[in-house]
């Protein structure tokens, strides 16, 4: 199986390139995003409780590019042997900006976002599937995937306390994360 689907990954898939997606293209997928967890509150703004995006996937010299419609996208890795993903972005933002007229020591907030997955596979186009450890051949294409979307936000560095509490845009307390189930159908080359 796992050079069933090496090989399928190394031969089958088409060359065609987008200029907004580098390399092999795995094709486009509508996700559906349903939250399973919140330990940050549902204050913190854009976390809704369910979402759907489509997002393009890519795969150039073993390294997946995840491209959301309409955003910038971000690499990661990915397992041809066991059919498994993983993304991982980190982001650093000042939230409160340093004072030393009012002793304000300022405060950075650490986002990291992480995306944990198996694709399903198909060796009918799309029509059925199965899951990535059953045996695939030159003519399975990736049908969907299952993933695990974690947020996490924490204190990078300065004193984050003023963004705790129920206020709009606050989280009940940091560190904090937000998780989502992401079910994913293959909606486009």
């Amino acid at each position: 199986m796992r050079r069933a689907l090496a090989l399928f990954l190394s031969t089958f898939l088409p060359g065609a390139c987008v200029e907004a997606t580098e390399g092999e293209r795995l094709g486009l997928y509508s996700v559906l995003a349903t939250r399973t967890t919140n330990t940050c509150g549902a204050q913190m703004a854009g976390k809704l409780p369910s979402a759907r995006f489509n997002v393009s996937l890519s795969l150039q010299r073993g390294v997946l590019r995840w491209t959301p419609e309409g955003t910038d996208g971000a690499s990661g890795s990915f397992d041809v042997y066991q059919g498994t993903f993983r993304v991982a972005v980190e982001a650093s933002t000042l939230r409160i900006a340093p004072d030393r007229r009012r002793d304000v020591v300022g405060c950075i907030l650490r986002r990291v976002d992480l995306i944990e997955g198996t694709v399903t596979t198909s060796a009918d186009g799309g029509v059925g599937s199965n899951d990535a450890s059953s045996n695939v051949d030159a003519g399975t294409v990736i049908g969907g995937f299952r993933a695990q979307e974690t947020i996490a936000y924490g204190t990078e560095s300065g004193d984050c306390t003023p963004l705790i509490g129920v206020g709009e845009g606050q989280a009940f307390a940091l560190p904090c994360q937000v998780g989502y189930q992401l079910e994913a159908t293959r909606v486009g080359p």
